[in-house]
């Protein structure tokens, strides 16, 4: 997995994570890959194709991955209380490797 450009946009920004994914499918091979270390799906955080020329106009608005390592959780309030499903926030961060 790799830094996309598409990513940018989003990065300073607050999102709730919606969920990790370990196992996807590799659309060339059509086999379930098992991924070394989860990826993170982060809510309203979509591909808009505005840097990628070969994506131009791109219909799928899918969910980019991010790695754990390129997000940081953001404190919550005590009076917050946490979501049922387990959903955090975190902060898209691109200085991190």
């Amino acid at each position: 997995m790799y830094w996309d450009a598409e990513l940018v946009p989003y990065c300073g920004g607050t999102y709730k994570v919606i969920k990790r994914v370990s196992k996807l499918i590799d659309e060339r091979s059509a086999k379930m890959v098992e991924m070394k270390n989860p990826c993170i799906v982060l809510d309203s955080v979509v591909c808009q194709a505005r840097y990628s020329s070969c994506r131009m106009f791109c219909p799928k608005s899918m969910y980019p991955y991010w790695r754990e390592a390129w997000l940081e959780r953001v404190k919550q309030e005590k009076e917050i209380v946490p979501d049922p499903g387990g959903a955090i926030s975190v902060t898209a961060d691109s200085t991190k490797d």
